[in-house]
Order: C-alpha cells, then sequence, then structure tokens
C-alpha cells in the first residue's frame, strides 16, 4: 500500500507542476497570450490535482 501511495502522489505532484506550470508556458508561446484569469484556471487544477492526489493517497492508507 505505501508504494502505491507513494506513485499516487509522485504523479499528482507531477501532473500539478506540467498543469500549473508547463501546460500555461506552452499554451502562451503557440498561441496569443493567455490572460490572467485562464493563467488561474490552469493554475487552480495544478493545485486540485495535487489535492486530490493527496486524499486519493489518504483513503488508501486508511483502508490498508
Amino acid at each position: 500500500m505505501d508504494f502505491i501511495t507513494g506513485l499516487i502522489l509522485a504523479i499528482g505532484i507531477i501532473a500539478a507542476w506540467v498543469i500549473g506550470f508547463i501546460l500555461p508556458y506552452r499554451k502562451g508561446q503557440d498561441d496569443e497570450e493567455i490572460g490572467e484569469k485562464t493563467l488561474y484556471i490552469y493554475r487552480g487544477l495544478g493545485v486540485a490535482c495535487l489535492i486530490a492526489a493527496f486524499l486519493i493517497a489518504q483513503w488508501i492508507l486508511s483502508i490498508g
């Protein structure tokens, strides 16, 4: 169970980094400049992925 929990947290950290920072940067390069509201949405999605990964990891540890 600890391995699965660590794997989920690692995936959550990577997803938060990619969604919150790399994806807005890439979209800003490809298209026109992205707005501040859109940037906040991407950053919020990154944080939401991290929180979801943490909650799933806690749930797995509680049932294991």
